[in-house]
């Protein structure tokens, strides 16, 4: 059985209370990087996809209510299917919305419990669009943060930049 080892597991001599006292403790600094059989990795994370119904009635919604609009698309010539990436200059992780020619059935999306979630230097300004859209569907005020919906009751949850 293959076995692999990320950096932060390594244990590192960081330090000393006495010249003969080394403390020891977990590197914590390189979590995304992997070492696996002498190979050395670090994961980015590039995008998350949903699938929607109505691919314009989506695109509508994403670009008023988070500023994400098309960066790339890919489907084939009979148009059976689309794939639309969408993104800002905020971040460059990217949203790929799943389209497929002729499905009428919603999609299960996995519950509320999944869902993506954006931060916003202005959650009053954020909310007065959210709530002019009709889009809000939970709030939490103790934690600051709310819940959008999309036009297939996928969940965004809008947090405070930290």
């Amino acid at each position: 059985r293959r076995r692999h080892l990320r950096v932060h597991d390594i244990p590192q001599i960081v330090g000393a209370r006495a010249p003969w006292e080394p403390v020891v403790r977990t590197v914590w600094h390189i979590p995304s990087t992997i070492l696996y059989e002498g190979a050395t990795m670090q994961f980015k994370m590039s995008h998350t996809e949903i699938h929607v119904l109505d691919l314009d009635a989506s695109l509508a919604f994403y670009e008023k209510a988070l500023g994400l609009t098309p960066v790339r698309e890919e489907g084939p010539e009979d148009g059976s299917w689309k794939l639309v990436f969408l993104g800002n200059e905020a971040s460059p992780c990217q949203l790929e919305l799943t389209w497929n020619k002729g499905r009428v059935e919603p999609y299960n999306q996995g519950g509320h419990d999944i869902h993506l979630a954006f931060e916003v230097a202005d959650m009053g300004a954020a909310h007065d669009l959210h709530a002019s859209m009709g889009c809000i569907v939970k709030e939490n005020p103790s934690m600051g943060i709310y819940f959008i919906e999309d036009p297939d009751g996928f969940y965004i949850e809008i947090v405070p930049v930290r």
